[in-house]
């Protein structure tokens, strides 16, 4: 992906862009405010799919990726390690998945995210 110099330069130049990137990919393919204080499924689905994302990039610590929807490193961890049991047994999850992370690359201007899985 990036060596390890890039990775900090990219970390202290695009972290917060990159995120607000996800975050409004996300909130337009779901139609919902994931910034909200909400505990509807369709809110933590899009949620999961937010960091879902954010981790894959491997660009952001667990801190970064849940401050910028108000949780906590913990509740990152257990929803992007519950996130893939569920993303098998829910295709419409897996097409919102799919259709945020080709919204971001559309907006990001490094194409980080491979659509092979």
């Amino acid at each position: 992906m990036f060596s390890n110099t890039n990775n900090n330069w990219y970390k202290t130049n695009n972290m917060n862009g990159d995120l607000n990137n996800i975050i409004a990919a996300v909130n337009e393919i779901c139609g919902v405010e994931i910034r909200s204080g909400s505990r509807k499924r369709v809110v933590m689905d899009s949620k999961k799919i937010y960091m879902h994302i954010a981790v894959e990039l491997n660009l952001f610590t667990l801190y970064d990726i849940g401050f910028h929807v108000g949780v906590n490193h913990a509740t990152v961890l257990h929803h992007t390690r519950s996130f893939e049991f569920v993303l098998k047994s829910d295709p419409i999850l897996r097409r919102n998945l799919d259709d945020a992370m080709e919204r971001f690359n559309n907006r990001s201007e490094k194409k980080i995210i491979s659509f092979s899985r």
